[in-house]
């Protein structure tokens, strides 16, 4: 889940540099993992913050949600690229 106003590591994991050490259980070289960011863009979670009177009305409305956000993104990111033309 993608939290709009803060991204998500940043509110759940943090470093205290002074507490870092090495593993001494770990016997090996270090290796990259390399993730399919593509994948993850094309499976996006948000998490939207409304208003009460914007809840209640999403609540008592057969809205498809994903779809209405979807279509949403997708206008704005046409228009955005229409007005930079």
């Amino acid at each position: 889940m993608v939290c709009l106003d803060k991204p998500l590591y940043r509110r759940y994991i943090y470093y205290d540099d002074a507490n870092i050490a090495d593993d001494e259980d770990f016997d090996g070289e270090w290796v990259s993992i390399e993730s399919d960011m593509a994948h993850y863009k094309s499976h996006l979670h948000i998490q939207l913050s409304v208003d009460k009177e914007v809840e209640q009305w999403l609540a008592s409305s057969d809205i498809d949600l994903d779809a209405l956000v979807s279509e949403l993104l997708t206008g704005f990111y046409r228009s955005s690229k229409a007005v930079s033309k």
